[in-house]
């Protein structure tokens, strides 16, 4: 041994050895530290190994992000550091691997490049995601405190292995208040249910889920029910042979099937049904290729188009899933309406009303349920356009008439209780709600592409009810017009009648995210947002108020909560349109002095029928923001051209109309900055 032994450095845990060196790291006799799987033995009974495939629900285009790959090697450098130190049994290792590849997954949603970046805002964060995430008032789950905490344990690992990070920065989380101190069990002392962190589907989300479950209900539907026929045909012709091999003979049918090419496309939506089809399929164990055969095809088929009609059932209506789980139609009625709607005429008797008819079990405890009606979609009388909801109803009906006469059940969601297609009376039955959300989470991950940052969301039931509400106050302007019109129609219904059907809680949910609205409109103001509008000059008068009550030294939520308070005292609320948002308030409401003569004080929100850009601009609720600019530009281009055009032609009473509406805008457009001589040479 060398005399020099003892002035050595020690070799360094195998957890601070440099990138190159730690690829070749063995974590067990299967794996390496650089393998996407890793895999382990195990002593569980019944179980000889347990893996954590870092790939699982990682979509391609976060996988190969370098920001992501950067935050996957130190994680996996993390719990490295975990098993040398600790050694923890197999599948408790591969436990805390899976919640840090959940953590690393909402950090890249994020923004968050380092776990350095975690403190306290972040950790808390993070704590309402886990929540939202198991948490939902529609599903009869109760969510065990001690499971939140569980996926919160992965904070208790960077704290407790801070310090062996010294030289490696970017592992270190921050200290903030927690400085020292483990995760302590939060979940335990607030409860997921307490939190009620419950999020709208975000549009991202939202938008290209509803476009892609349209075309569904409207397109690919009429294969899928064509498939479903032959298949009922050829089980029929084979249900009395004394043998089990009918799916060889229902397969040899289906086989070859030419699905329909849409118009405008060149080539059919999907190929032709092969004798097998491999897909491709992932878990714990890794990404693997599995044979289908068509009667497995049309299962899957099947289950996505039941979650596309209960996707534009729930979005545009807002309805609770056990609400929409027990919605019923009665078999063999056919009509060119479900048994569920009901076409009622509207108050003035120029529109047509169509109400989703069903039970309402909320809040029932030992009594019976009590009868629901959700306005689902509005049209001119004499028009043949048929809502959404009622063409996804009516596919739903379609698609499981078979179904529905097996089993003598007359739910519209129908599920098989075994697998494959159902054969006899007792393997079909009442869809449960918690299928229902596993159908509607994997159409949304196999079918909509999602921009990387909403990647792998987990849908939960209560999101789209949320959604729902959030729409009546604010349509979203770049949803796709289906989206749109419905939200505008079904919006401006409740504006003229205070009436969405008997769900009370909904109305109520809706009330409050206009208030929300209005509070955003003021801190917009407050954080310097140009705005124009009578109520802009209110606001800012009021502004060193304002500043007083939300302090500086407030912290982002806190000043939300405070301006909340102040618009939930007074009364506001915030209904946009087009041309603007109005901050209602009864006292100053011309709307309703046009339209009764007097200012209603027991108003909640505007009159509809006397809503337009000419009076709501005298107005002192109006406020115009950047996202109304568009209209103004549009408007006073529009005006500008008349103004010209009618003093041309010597109309002088239509040319000084046009001539108002065009200064009026250009006001407007002169508050957001914007230069109106441009506009006037383009027009």
């Amino acid at each position: 041994m060398s005399h020099r032994f003892g002035l050595r450095k020690p070799q360094a845990p195998a957890y601070l050895w440099p990138a190159s060196r730690m690829r070749i790291f063995q974590l067990s006799v299967h794996s390496l530290f650089a393998d996407i799987v890793w895999k382990f033995d195990t002593l569980v009974a019944g179980q000889t190994t347990c893996s954590i495939n870092w790939r699982l629900g990682v979509p391609n285009e976060m996988w190969v992000s370098l920001k992501f790959q950067r935050l996957l090697r130190d994680a996996k450098r993390f719990l490295v550091a975990y098993l040398v130190e600790e050694d923890p049994r197999p599948n408790t290792f591969v436990q805390r691997a899976a919640d840090f590849r959940q953590l690393i997954i909402w950090m890249f949603q994020r923004d968050y490049r380092s776990f350095a970046e975690l403190g306290d805002d972040a950790r808390e964060e993070y704590f309402n995601h886990m929540c939202a995430r198991y948490y939902d008032v529609d599903r009869k789950i109760r969510v065990v405190d001690r499971t939140i905490d569980m996926h919160m344990s992965v904070v208790t690992l960077l704290f407790k292995h801070r310090d062996r990070f010294s030289d490696l920065t970017r592992l270190q989380i921050a200290l903030g208040q927690l400085r020292n101190l483990e995760w302590n069990g939060s979940g335990r002392k607030l409860g997921a249910p307490k939190v009620k962190n419950i999020p709208a589907v975000p549009e991202g989300v939202f938008n290209p889920m509803m476009k892609e479950a349209l075309c569904w209900v409207d397109h690919y539907s009429a294969d899928i029910i064509e498939l479903v026929s032959i298949q009922e045909e050829a089980a029929s012709l084979s249900f009395a042979w004394n043998s089990n091999n009918y799916t060889y003979y229902i397969n040899r049918r289906l086989e070859g099937y030419r699905f329909k090419t849409l118009p405008g496309a060149t080539a059919p939506w999907r190929h032709d049904l092969k004798g097998v089809e491999y897909i491709e399929e992932a878990d714990e164990e890794g990404h693997r290729k599995n044979g289908f055969r068509p009667l497995g095809i049309l299962r899957e088929l099947i289950n996505n188009l039941v979650a596309s009609c209960a996707i534009v059932i729930q979005g545009f209506s807002g309805i609770r899933v056990s609400e929409l789980m027990g919605l019923r139609a009665d078999a063999g009625i056919q009509d060119i309406w479900p048994s569920c709607i009901d076409v009622r005429a509207s108050v003035d008797g120029l529109n047509d009303v169509f109400l989703l008819e069903g039970e309402i079990f909320k809040g029932i405890c030992g009594e019976e349920p009590r009868e629901g009606h959700w306005v689902v979609g509005i049209r001119p009388v004499g028009s043949d356009f048929i809502p959404p909801v009622v063409r996804a109803l009516n596919t739903l009906l379609s698609l499981l008439q078979g179904w529905r006469k097996l089993s003598q059940d007359d739910n519209v969601f129908l599920y098989p209780t075994t697998g494959g297609i159902p054969r006899r009376q007792n393997s079909v039955g009442g869809m449960l709600s918690e299928t229902l959300r596993r159908l509607q989470q994997n159409f949304l991950w196999k079918c909509v592409r999602l921009p990387v940052s909403l990647a792998g969301w987990p849908l939960t039931s209560h999101q789209f009810r949320k959604k729902f509400a959030q729409d009546i106050v604010r349509c979203d302007p770049d949803a796709m017009p289906a989206i749109r019109e419905h939200f505008k129609h079904v919006s401006m219904h409740i504006l003229e009648t205070g009436y969405l059907g008997n769900d009370a809680e909904l109305l109520e949910t809706i009330d409050e995210y206009a208030m929300r609205d209005a509070a955003a409109q003021i801190m917009a103001i407050l954080d310097g947002e140009l705005v124009a509008g009578k109520m802009s000059d209110e606001i800012r008068s009021q502004l060193p108020h304002l500043k007083a009550v939300v302090g500086e030294k407030l912290s982002e939520d806190e000043r939300r909560q405070a301006v909340l308070g102040l618009v939930s005292a007074e009364g506001v609320r915030a209904w946009p349109c087009d041309f603007g948002t109005c901050m209602f308030r009864a006292e100053t409401a011309l709307c309703h002095l046009a339209g009764k003569g007097y200012y209603d004080g027991s108003a909640r929100r505007p009159l509809a029928t006397e809503r337009c850009a000419d009076l709501c601009c005298r107005c002192a609720n109006l406020l115009v923001s950047g996202r109304n600019v568009e209209y103004w530009k549009k408007r006073y281009i529009t005006n500008e051209n008349m103004r010209r055009r009618y003093r041309d032609e010597g109309e002088t009473s239509w040319g000084l109309l046009a001539a108002r509406r065009a200064r009026i805008a250009a006001i407007i457009l002169k508050s957001h900055d914007v230069n109106v001589e441009v506009l006037a040479d383009a027009a």
